[in-house]
């Protein structure tokens, strides 16, 4: 069968920009003394600047990799919130590019950070409307609200930046950044108790978009067992886990129901590989489904789901988390 190609174009060109703005930051520093000269010039406020600006490009870049692949969102404009938030990509690049260049004016700098951090909590509220997130929303609040309080220190201190003061606000931005990406992807008890309010908040207004669409998954789960008593029981849970699937509306394909298929093949003397199972018959239902369920690890079930993953179709863990179709979730 031949392999099916899908061109990623949304993806790809989202990783061009942000190597298009990293180059532009670079040829712009290559004219400043401390680039020539970092030894005698690393006080050079400019220089703590470029540092920040691209803490903030490259771990943004970093981070929105593994966000669309842990939450498996589609990069691709197929539908009106997907270009929602490729418009917002788009406009985040251009604030990038904004960042490194006025790295000779600190305060446009901040300013500028304020916008991103603006946008990155637009990019969630967006998120939102296509699937539930764990704390991303309140996350990018919080750090709104600390760069906000970062950019009104600096404004205090006028348009002539110069002395500790600024070295300090700048080396607070640049850690408040990590700080950022860390705290989207890692549990932090005190800064999630302060987040998770506006969490809750914003999943009870925006998650009232979200409805659930009728979807084809694909059930996976162990078959292979030593006698034939237990390959049936496995059987029966896939068709179990598939039967919950369809109560709740959707279209299930259990691929388990090819034990009666080999039983019959056998009877007429037609011999069917395990591989012959996988490749002309699990992987092309595959391709045409939604979404997989995986209802326990095994080693056939886990071949089913690397697939998956590589189409980008939707993970289900349980039955349990699939939403009922009729329902908002």
């Amino acid at each position: 069968m031949a392999e099916k190609h899908e061109e990623r174009i949304g993806l790809s060109f989202i990783d061009i920009l942000f190597a298009v703005v990293v180059g532009i930051g670079f040829e712009r520093a290559t004219s400043k003394p401390w680039f020539r000269d970092l030894l005698h010039n690393w006080w050079d406020l400019e220089l703590w600047m470029f540092l920040l600006g691209n803490t903030i490009v490259i771990a943004s870049w970093i981070g929105y990799h593994r966000m669309m692949t842990k939450e498996r969102l589609d990069p691709e404009i197929v539908s009106v919130k997907g270009f929602l938030r490729f418009f917002v990509d788009v406009t985040l690049l251009f604030f990038y590019c904004r960042i490194l260049v006025v790295i000779d004016a600190p305060p446009d700098a901040f300013r500028t950070i304020v916008w991103i951090f603006t946008l990155y909590l637009v990019w969630d509220l967006i998120v939102i409307t296509e699937k539930r997130v764990e704390k991303r929303s309140g996350v990018s609040l919080l750090w709104f609200l600390v760069f906000l309080i970062i950019y009104s220190i600096a404004s205090k201190f006028g348009k002539t930046p110069g002395g500790i003061v600024w070295h300090a606000l700048c080396f607070l931005a640049t850690c408040s950044a990590v700080g950022y990406r860390i705290h989207a992807h890692i549990p932090v008890p005190l800064l999630d108790r302060i987040a998770r309010p506006a969490t809750q908040l914003f999943e009870v207004v925006f998650g009232k978009c979200r409805r659930a669409r009728q979807l084809r998954i694909y059930v996976a789960g162990p078959y292979t067992a030593d006698t034939e008593d237990e390959r049936v029981k496995n059987v029966k849970k896939a068709i179990d886990g598939a039967i919950t699937l369809y109560r709740k509306g959707h279209s299930p394909y259990i691929p388990h129901l090819t034990h009666w298929v080999d039983k019959r093949a056998k009877e007429l003397g037609i011999a069917i590989t395990r591989e012959d199972y996988v490749r002309r018959w699990d992987i092309p239902w595959i391709e045409v489904c939604d979404a997989l369920l995986l209802l326990a690890d095994s080693p056939g079930a886990k071949k089913e789901l690397i697939a998956a993953e590589k189409l980008r179709k939707q993970i289900f863990g349980t039955a349990d988390e699939v939403p009922p179709v009729s329902s908002r979730v």
